[in-house]
């Protein structure tokens, strides 16, 4: 479900929006494995979406979403 209002992460207002989950990624070093840390849901803009690694409506489930929050 698309929304409109201020993207939470680069600030950019009045675009449509999505309910997104961030992902942190963290590389292979020779000490440390490869890493994805699952965030937040936040609501971003179809530039940070492009540019950004997160999880899209459907590679998520709705049950996780925090009360008032819809995808």
């Amino acid at each position: 479900m698309a929304d409109t209002g201020t993207c939470e992460s680069c600030g950019s207002s009045g675009e449509e929006l999505v309910v997104v989950r961030r992902l942190y990624l963290t590389p292979e070093t020779w000490d440390t494995a490869a890493s994805i840390r699952e965030a937040d849901f936040e609501l971003w803009c179809f530039v940070c979406r492009t540019m950004y690694p997160h999880q899209e409506p459907g590679e998520y489930d709705p049950a996780e979403l925090p009360p008032g929050m819809t995808a």
